[in-house]
Parts: structure tokens; C-alpha cells; sequence
């Protein structure tokens, strides 16, 4: 059970009705060895990915506080162009100029391209300046988009930077062996957070951040010594009370979120044999970027969007891959059907063809 992972006492089952809750430190352990990320150190809680994000940005800060003059206006950051918009608010939050976070450009796959990082970093240096965070995406919450860990890990080891990774869905998809593959590099990162209310099945917000002790020796100075903190700790532990009592196999949970992914996929397929539809992005995770293409406005997507929502059976948003407005489909439940899907990708056509009518009946009557 996943309460197994949770339990002070490894021996211990949910017997009772109400499993009790171990301390901060062993839930910590707990997560990491659920995930297989047991290299890491420490695990924190937040009530949202963009706070962990923030305290991620102070990791990175404490990690380069030996390589500084004291002066924080030669700093700059590097994420790609598809990062979520929590990157992007936690470095504004964190009071950096917004103009030093890099958006490096994405490929085909939305993976941020390692060639143009490794150029804008030297082109940084040479003007002077200190690259001290990279962000990168192990399955981020955007589009499930997973970057090449491996030589992101790398660059920033040799350009002395603090990798962050974005896991919302990565760190979880470890489970399913057929998806932890995918996710190769991702216990290289300097810190990495996920979320539960995504792919951990509670209601409640809670961000999951994992680190490792940032190098400076200034570090003890500047963080207590105990392991596990929490922002906000009634909020948080609320909702890993919740989850601690899941009557779930962690080897369940990974058949579960490995079948949400195959149900991405073949949907991803169904997009591409429909001639009005465009497939922005390949579907790496449970997240599958489309759009209505033949000649549709953004208008005309987000409408589709709003139509959907709250009769979908999938989770329904949009985004934005490059200058295109993206409807955002993610499956998460694994009861559905493919007959579920199809269904939802008839409704999808219906209503992209909806307004299109009433924009032609409106343009004949004037």
C-alpha cells in the first residue's frame, strides 16, 4: 500500500480506519523512496509549484553565494520557451529583473534546445553576467514535455548552474515502468518539484519539492538544520493526510498512470487522422496539445475550450506552444474508455463547427 512508504514503522499496514501520520522527515523519506529519488536530501512542502519554484531559486542563489561580489544584478536564469507561467512568477517573486530569465526556444518535441543553451550561456559570460538556474522539464505541468535530462544535467554541472527540474507529472510517472525510461537524468537535478493534486489523486494543492544541499558553506547559516520544512504546514499536511490514506499499491498507481498515458497517445493518434485538426506537439506523458486548424482563430480555440469544460472527462485548458493557442487535453483518470475519448473528440468537432455556422449565418444576413 502506498501508506507503506509513510509509515514510521515499516511493518505497520492501515489496519485502522485512520492510518496515523508519521512526522515530516519520514514522510519525506517516504515520498523519495516511493519515487525512486532517494539521492535527494530533503523534501519540502508548499501550497503551490510556483513557491517551490521559489525556493528552488533561493537553493540556487545559496549554491553560486561563493562565486558573487555581492551584486544579485549579474545573475540570470535559463528556461525553455514552453516553461509553465509558475517559472516565470516565482523569478519575479524571488526579485530578479524578469529580462534575466533566458526563454530558450523549443524543437519539434518542445524540448528546450541544449545548443541554443550552451550559446546563450557563453554569450552571458562573455557580456559579463552569472548564469545560476536552469530550469528544465521532467513532464512539466504545461505539456507533460520531457527535456534531455541528462545533458541538461551536465551543462549545468559544468557551468556551475543549479538545475531545477518542473516534474509535475514526471516525478510520479516513474512508477510505471514503461514511463520511467522516459525519465532517465531526472535524480541528476540540484532540486525537482511535483504535484500531488495531478497525478497523486487528492483535491487539496500541495507542491513537492526534493533537494540536495546547495555547495556554499553559507547554506547552515541561512536554513535550519532539520531536513523536511513546510510553507503553510496545516495546508499541506492535510493534503498528505489524505494521501497517506489511500488503500492503493504504489505498483497500481503506476499501472494507473502508465494506461492514462496510453489513452494520451492513442488520442494523440485520433487527432492526426482528423484533416481540421493539428497535433502541436508529440505526446510524451498524458498530455496531448492540439488545434483547430483549418483556418480557426485563437477566438475560435478558446471557445472550444470553454465549451468543454465541465462536461469533459479529461481536464481541459489551453496553452501556448510557440505563438499558437493550444487546447490542452490531459487524461488522469484511468477508468476511461477509448469509446469515452472518441466521444470527446466528436464533441470537440461539434463544437469547433458550432460557431464557425454562426459566424457564416451572421456574414450572409448583414
Amino acid at each position: 500500500m502506498l501508506v507503506h512508504h509513510f509509515a514510521s514503522d515499516p511493518h505497520s499496514g492501515p489496519a485502522a480506519s485512520v492510518t496515523p501520520l508519521p512526522d515530516l522527515p519520514a514522510l519525506g523519506q517516504g515520498l523519495r523512496r516511493l519515487t525512486g529519488l532517494s539521492e535527494y536530501a530533503s523534501t519540502d512542502y508548499f501550497p503551490s509549484s510556483s513557491q517551490a519554484h521559489l525556493h528552488a531559486l533561493r537553493l540556487a542563489r545559496l549554491n553560486c553565494a561563493g562565486h558573487l561580489a555581492g551584486n544579485d544584478h549579474h545573475l540570470v536564469a535559463y528556461c525553455s520557451d514552453m516553461a509553465h507561467g509558475s517559472i516565470a512568477l516565482a523569478f519575479e517573486q524571488a526579485g530578479y529583473d524578469a529580462a534575466a530569465l533566458r526563454q530558450i526556444a523549443t524543437d519539434g518535441a518542445g524540448r528546450l534546445r541544449c545548443d541554443l543553451l550552451q550559446a546563450a550561456v557563453r554569450a552571458d559570460r562573455d557580456a559579463g553576467l552569472q548564469p545560476f538556474f536552469l530550469c528544465g522539464a521532467a513532464g512539466n505541468s504545461e505539456n507533460g514535455t520531457v527535456d534531455a535530462l541528462g545533458r541538461l544535467a551536465a551543462i549545468a554541472r559544468d557551468e556551475n548552474m543549479w538545475l531545477h527540474l518542473d516534474a509535475s507529472y514526471g516525478a510520479l510517472a516513474r512508477l510505471a515502468p514503461d514511463l520511467a525510461p522516459l525519465l532517465g537524468g531526472m535524480e541528476q537535478a540540484g532540486s525537482l518539484s511535483f504535484d500531488l493534486y495531478r497525478w497523486g489523486l487528492q483535491p487539496y494543492p500541495t507542491a513537492i519539492l526534493f533537494s540536495r544541499p546547495p555547495s556554499s558553506g553559507v547554506v547552515s547559516a541561512r536554513r535550519p538544520a532539520t531536513p523536511d520544512l513546510a510553507a503553510q504546514l496545516a495546508t499541506s499536511l492535510r493534503a498528505l493526510a489524505q494521501w497517506q490514506q489511500l488503500a492503493l499499491p504504489a505498483s497500481e498507481l503506476g499501472r494507473q498512470l502508465s494506461r492514462c498515458c496510453a489513452l494520451a497517445r492513442r488520442f494523440g493518434l485520433a487527432v492526426q487522422q482528423q484533416a481540421a485538426l493539428e497535433l502541436l506537439l508529440p505526446v510524451t506523458l498524458n498530455v496531448v496539445c492540439l488545434r483547430y486548424a483549418a483556418g480557426a482563430s485563437d477566438a475560435l480555440n478558446q471557445t472550444i475550450v470553454a465549451s468543454l469544460q465541465g462536461t469533459s472527462p479529461c481536464a481541459i485548458s489551453s496553452c501556448r506552444i510557440g505563438q499558437q493557442l493550444a487546447i490542452r487535453v490531459a487524461v488522469q483518470d484511468a477508468s476511461l474508455t477509448p469509446e469515452q475519448l472518441d466521444q470527446l473528440l466528436a464533441a470537440l468537432l461539434a463544437a469547433a463547427s458550432s460557431p464557425r455556422r454562426a459566424s457564416t449565418q451572421a456574414s450572409l444576413s448583414a
